[in-house]
C-alpha cells in the first residue's frame, strides 16, 4: 500500500467524522430535519471523488447502523435506516458517488462543482 492510499483512507475516515458532526447541526422538523450533513456528503464527493467519497459515507451509514449516533439529533441503528429518514440516509450515497463522478469527469471549477452538487442531490432525492 502506497501513501497516496493511506492518505486517502485517512480523508476517508475524517469526511466520514465530518459527516456525522455536521449531521448534528438540524432544523428539527419531522419526519425528516433538515441537517448541514447534505452539505457534508456534497464536499465529501467533490473532495474525494466517487470511490473515496462513497466509501466515506459508506463509513458513516455502518458507524450509525452499527450504534454509534452519528445520524441527526444523536440518533443511530437500523431503525433510523429503516425509518422514514432511511432513504434520505441511504441516498447519501449516491450522492456522495454522483458528486465525485461529474467532480472527476469534468474538473474542479466553481460552475463543474455546482453542476455536480445538483445532480448529486438529484441523485439522492430519486
Amino acid at each position: 500500500m502506497n501513501n497516496s492510499n493511506i492518505r486517502m483512507q485517512v480523508l476517508c475516515a475524517l469526511f466520514a467524522a465530518f459527516c456525522a458532526v455536521c449531521s448534528q447541526l438540524t432544523i428539527p422538523i419531522q419526519p425528516v430535519p433538515i441537517t448541514l450533513g447534505t452539505f457534508a456528503v456534497l464536499l465529501a464527493g467533490g473532495f474525494l471523488g466517487s470511490r473515496y467519497g462513497l466509501m466515506s459515507i459508506v463509513i458513516y451509514l455502518l458507524l450509525g447502523a452499527a450504534g454509534v449516533p452519528v445520524f441527526s439529533m444523536m440518533r443511530s441503528g437500523v431503525s433510523v435506516i429503516a425509518g422514514p429518514a432511511g432513504g434520505f440516509i441511504i441516498g447519501f450515497a449516491v450522492m456522495a458517488f454522483v458528486t465525485g463522478l461529474i467532480s472527476e469527469k469534468y474538473g474542479y471549477s466553481f460552475k463543474t462543482m455546482l453542476v455536480a452538487s445538483i445532480c448529486g442531490t438529484l441523485g439522492c432525492y430519486v
